[in-house]
């Protein structure tokens, strides 16, 4: 269970991170979440940290299944999941018809497509907003 994140597994993971912090109020989950977004920060493996958090929650995982914990771990928590890439805008005389925004250190592959008016959401991973991608 030694294998690093791929960079949409830390997307993934980032991109729920506060919902997940705010949700899981037990503190032995909060530990186990905590040691998984520290991994993450670094590059390490997640997995088990997201497996002990399962535990915890009393869901089983089962590696053989082929499903990552993460989507085990948000399915149970009844999270709007998709695996689904996002689709970038459509390029209009040589410039984007939107804003996109990419993780601050370039660490995975999170893309944010900016609505008007909208707020510009912060990577949990590394507590700095995303940036404009050029």
């Amino acid at each position: 269970m030694d294998v690093k994140p791929t960079r949409q597994a830390l997307a993934d993971f980032c991109q729920h991170l506060d919902q997940l912090r705010r949700l899981l109020a037990d503190p032995q989950m909060q530990a186990a979440l905590e040691k998984a977004a520290v991994a993450g920060r670094h590059g390490d493996p997640l997995d088990a940290s997201l497996i002990e958090l399962l535990r915890l929650c009393k869901v089983t995982y089962d590696a053989d299944d082929g499903i990552p914990p993460l989507t085990i771990l948000l399915w149970h928590l009844d999270f709007p999941y998709s695996t689904a890439r996002m689709q970038l805008p459509i390029r209009t005389n040589g410039h984007p018809n939107a804003q996109v925004y990419v993780c601050p250190t370039d660490h995975c592959d999170r893309l944010w497509v900016r609505a008007p008016g909208k707020t510009i959401p912060t990577c949990w991973l590394q507590n700095a907003r995303l940036r404009e991608r050029i």
